[in-house]
């Protein structure tokens, strides 16, 4: 769901430990991660707490990998030893709103590894900043901040051109830099696809999803995207093209929008929220990102 269970394959068929074996690797810090995006369009709302596996002088592995030797921590199972970084289970999440006080201390799900609360018992508020604290035994303390964005004085506009689709934005009301998040998603498969009825795929699971991020410098007004149709190579006949079915944006704070971009590059690659190197983020005292997406753009293919 959050598409941080990464694997990285190994490049040869060499033995990974005898790779390093030898080098002076860092030691380091077991940390908590964070990977808290939320969406106050969503009834509920999902926050990920982990912690990061140090780097081990006598039992490296490559991430994604199996890890050997004891447990160090009452917080773990059988189950983390194939988690680059495992749930944190009993860990104080505490999401405050700047200004007024309202807090709401965030329960954990076992069934998900998440912990989750609902608009009903904590509404995220435009304009409004919120604070997220985390605590663990054993683990430094975790803190980071986002607010939700206005989404104002941004117009946008989609247009179909075969099996392509040409996305128009526009900003007016000031030159600061705005950030954008935009996901088109395609059909997983037009002969199997979804239930007879359902039109988009933003609601449901989808077939394909690609994402795109779309920075506005200072005095920039308008921006087009094009979306080409995803083409299954592996497919019965692969000249087939399925067009994006819908096309769904936030907007998102700068520090969120870097955090977001560079996990999506370092996820072809590598886990990225693993220590000593992580992703760039906004959580002080560990590894990931929180922030806000405001959702600013809807379409939905109605043929």
């Amino acid at each position: 769901m959050l598409g941080l269970t990464l694997a990285l394959g190994l490049a040869s068929c060499e033995d990974p430990v005898s790779v390093v074996e030898g080098l002076d690797l860092p030691k380091g810090e077991r940390l908590l991660a964070v990977y808290g995006v939320l969406r106050p369009d969503l009834d509920t709302q999902a926050i990920y707490v982990g912690r990061t596996h140090p780097i081990d002088y006598d039992e490296y592995l490559p991430i994604g990998h199996q890890r050997r030797g004891p447990k160090s921590s009452e917080e773990e199972s059988d189950d983390d030893d194939k988690n680059s970084y495992p749930p944190q289970r009993n860990a104080e999440v505490v999401l405050e709103e700047e200004g007024t006080g309202r807090r709401i201390t965030v329960p954990y799900d076992k069934a998900t590894h998440l912990y989750r609360f609902t608009k009903q018992e904590f509404p995220l508020e435009e304009g409004r900043r919120y604070q997220l604290h985390i605590k663990a035994k054993n683990l430094p303390e975790v803190s980071a901040s986002g607010g939700v964005p206005s989404g104002q004085g941004l117009t946008h506009s989609v247009e179909k051109n075969g099996s392509y689709r040409l996305l128009r934005m526009t900003v007016t009301g000031g030159e600061q830099k705005r950030y954008f998040v935009v996901y088109t998603y395609y059909p997983s498969d037009r002969k199997k696809g979804k239930q007879k009825g359902k039109k988009g795929n933003q609601d449901d699971e989808p077939g394909r999803i690609n994402t795109k991020f779309i920075p506005f410098d200072g005095g920039e007004r308008t921006k087009e995207e094009n979306f080409a149709p995803y083409k299954n190579p592996f497919g019965d006949n692969e000249q087939e093209a399925l067009p994006a079915d819908s096309i769904v944006g936030y907007e998102v704070e700068e520090r969120l929008y870097f955090f977001m971009e560079s996990v999506e590059q370092s996820a072809q690659w590598s886990n990225p929220l693993a220590a000593p190197k992580s992703a760039q983020g906004n959580v002080i005292g560990g590894r990931g990102g929180f922030g806000i997406m405001r959702r600013v753009i809807s379409w939905r293919n109605d043929e």
